[in-house]
């Protein structure tokens, strides 16, 4: 079991003070790489404060009916090697990675929440592929790139493109032709995810092409939400599949874990075993990156 005590600066209202808890809770659950249960919670009233003594103050048992019902089975227990964080070998970078992820988690929750979906999945599904391909579109701007620079004519024409689909009659065609136009200039999905992988890449040479699967990754997400044709069989192929799933997820997390002061190169320089799924992700990625390029080949017209 692990204690957790949280004291807030000022009293909180219980669904303030839930809302705290989930937040934190999200963060162990993606250091030891699955679901935790709430064994119990209990609450100090404000009133109680007052009392001489921790021993002499009255805890409140909360019964939270729904609390666990995310969590399923028994987890196989995470190698001490395998937690991201670690509170006794590195407390500086725990406490800074915790601070940071408090602080954030008003522009973050969106996305982070997204990706503690798809990230508790056992499965493979092309539900979990769609999400973990979404949670970046959920980030904030100041985790993405910057918009392109369009030429004037460029823009002329998309000025003017506006204009006519707008003397329109209203119909999913227009909306769908407006839509793009005004994306013209944005980061698309690719761009995203390619800006976060840059991240992680920028750390470590131990992901060569990394860019490959998150490619790809995008390609089969746009074949399940739009129906564009898939570069593969994702049936067949189930474990290139599922190599493109794990690796939004990787890029996802991890990328927001250095961004708050988390060392990559110290984590994986303690020597991983395979209890995490980031720790399987990085142990096996050669594999299978090479796994991907071969299937690619083989599926070429």
């Amino acid at each position: 079991r692990v204690f957790t005590k949280l004291q807030f600066a000022q009293p909180k209202n219980l669904d303030d003070a839930l809302a705290t808890l989930r937040t934190l809770h999200s963060l162990l659950e993606l250091n030891l790489g699955h679901r935790q249960r709430f064994r119990e919670i209990s609450l100090q009233l404000e009133s109680d404060d007052t009392q001489p003594d921790e021993t002499s103050r009255v805890y409140l048992e909360l019964p939270w009916s729904d609390c666990n019902t995310r969590v399923e089975g028994t987890a196989k227990p995470t190698h001490p090697l395998d937690r991201l964080l670690d509170p006794q070998q590195r407390p500086d970078e725990f406490r800074e990675v915790v601070s940071g992820w408090m602080n954030s988690s008003a522009k973050m929750s969106e996305a982070r929440g997204r990706f503690g979906i798809a990230f508790s999945k056992i499965h493979y599904d092309f539900d979990r592929t769609v999400g973990a391909a979404n949670m970046f579109d959920l980030l904030p701007a100041d985790r993405l790139p910057p918009d392109h620079d369009v030429d004037d004519k460029t823009k002329d024409a998309v000025s003017t493109s506006r204009d006519l689909f707008k003397n329109l009659v209203d119909s999913s065609a227009r909306q769908s032709i407006l839509s793009a136009l005004g994306r013209v200039g944005k980061a698309s999905l690719k761009d995203k995810i390619l800006h976060r992988a840059a991240i992680v890449q920028a750390r470590t040479d131990h992901f060569p092409e990394l860019s490959l699967p998150c490619k790809e990754a995008v390609v089969c997400r746009n074949h399940f939400v739009h129906g564009s044709p898939p570069t593969f069989n994702y049936q067949n192929e189930i474990t290139a599949f599922a190599f493109l799933s794990d690796t939004l997820e990787f890029v996802f997390a991890i990328s927001d874990l250095i961004e708050l002061g988390w060392s990559l190169e110290d984590w994986m320089s303690s020597g991983l075993d395979d209890t995490h799924n980031f720790s399987r992700y990085v142990v096996h990625y050669r594999w299978h990156i090479d796994h991907l390029k071969e299937i690619l080949e083989k599926s070429k017209p």
